[in-house]
């Protein structure tokens, strides 16, 4: 099991991408309001585990879904 650097409650800065994933499309704080873990199995058999955060945008007064490589710590 991964121990990740976020935890319920933390205030974050967000990044949202454009679909080539280089160029910042919109950027914010916010606090992480859950996280969801998921599994999957590869194609040689390796089971390879993820964490997906919850995200209350201050900005947009929404909850988005983003993963460990678009937040920052505060």
């Amino acid at each position: 099991m991964q121990h990740h650097k976020f935890v319920t409650g933390q205030l974050i800065k967000w990044y949202e991408y454009y679909a080539d994933g280089d160029i910042v499309k919109d950027a914010g704080t916010g606090v992480i309001v859950g996280t969801k873990t998921n599994f999957y199995e590869s194609s040689s058999g390796n089971i390879i585990e993820y964490t997906n955060f919850e995200v209350y945008r201050n900005k947009n007064n929404d909850i988005i879904t983003l993963n460990e490589n678009d937040l920052e710590s505060l």
